[in-house]
């Protein structure tokens, strides 16, 4: 699950130890490391010393430089700490179309081959969609969910980078998750990555209860229900697995192929051959990639091809 407080100590919106050491360091220089001097001078300015105006306009200027350099400097570590990464065109395709706006508008985004790919309009469009606050802390959820991917591809292939790959997934969907309000669907996006992330490091039944809530309270994130489907799947629970996506289908605005793929993969399992394949030729409608399903059919004598499906449905002459 998502923890509700952040992660990794953030500072200054650092989310990361080696991100973290940056802003430790302006944070000390600002904050410690002249304390002595700005305590002095802060007692004569504010307690009546015979300090001319000019002078204590030129001393708060120079706090106030201090201050903004500092903020600034730790704003741009964060955007630039968030894709600390080399983006492939393959994870683009696959990102949700508004980590895709919120991505263009930082400083990596902004120098990345991806630029003209998102239109400033657009951007706007969906700051105004998810409310200004969500989209200003976006970035690092959709950091995560990169991280998340890779962390699943690297443990498939027993790469060991999968530890620290799933450890900087939990760091950045905790960045944003702790700063966005927990009903909207960006914060039921990064509980799923979250339940993905215990998944990996073995507590499933952590990864089970987030799940279930978030399906429980029908929420419209479809990603709760095709995850929680394959889990379930992996353990043989095909008829649960089924319920669960069919509770999707019927939650999901314009449910996406995934899950009519998941179905029909279930019930495929239940025997359930031609309502697996009506789920199926819904996910393939839809441009699914995977061909077990549909080959699987077709030994069992489920699939036609669609050309002699045609002529089947053709009145005789």
């Amino acid at each position: 699950m998502v923890s509700d407080r952040p992660g990794h100590g953030i500072l200054f919106g650092c989310t990361s130890p080696a991100r973290l050491s940056g802003c430790e360091r302006g944070r000390r220089i600002f904050f410690e490391r002249d304390f002595a001097r700005r305590r002095s001078d802060a007692s004569k300015l504010f307690r009546g010393a015979r300090l001319s105006r000019k002078e204590r306009e030129k001393r708060c200027a120079n706090w106030s430089a201090k201050a903004l350099f500092v903020l600034a400097a730790c704003c741009v570590a964060t955007n630039v700490g968030a894709y600390s990464f080399a983006l492939s065109p393959t994870e683009w395709r696959a990102w949700p179309a508004y980590c895709k706006a919120r991505y263009v508008t930082t400083q990596v985004g902004k120098a990345s081959q991806y630029a003209g790919l998102v239109s400033r309009s657009a951007s706007e469009l969906w700051e105004e969609r998810l409310g200004k606050t969500t989209f200003l802390h976006l970035h690092h959820g959709c950091a995560g969910m990169i991280w998340i991917e890779r962390a699943e591809r690297s443990a498939a292939r027993g790469d060991a980078r999968s530890g620290f790959e799933l450890d900087q997934a939990l760091g950045e969907i905790s960045y944003t998750a702790s700063r966005i309000d927990k009903d909207h669907p960006v914060h039921h996006k990064l509980q799923v990555v979250g339940a993905r992330i215990d998944y990996a490091k073995g507590k499933k039944s952590a990864a089970y209860r987030a799940l279930e809530r978030l399906v429980n309270e029908r929420t419209q994130v479809s990603d709760a229900y095709s995850v929680l489907a394959l889990y379930l799947y992996r353990d043989e629970e095909h008829l649960r697995a089924s319920q669960v996506l069919e509770d999707g289908l019927n939650t999901v605005p314009g449910p996406p192929a995934e899950m009519h793929y998941f179905l029909g993969l279930n019930l495929l399992q239940l025997k359930e051959y031609s309502a697996a394949a009506t789920h199926a030729r819904e996910a393939y409608k839809q441009g699914y990639p995977l061909t077990f399903l549909r080959n699987r059919l077709k030994t069992l004598g489920y699939w036609a091809d669609d050309r002699a499906a045609s002529a089947d449905q053709s009145p005789s002459r």
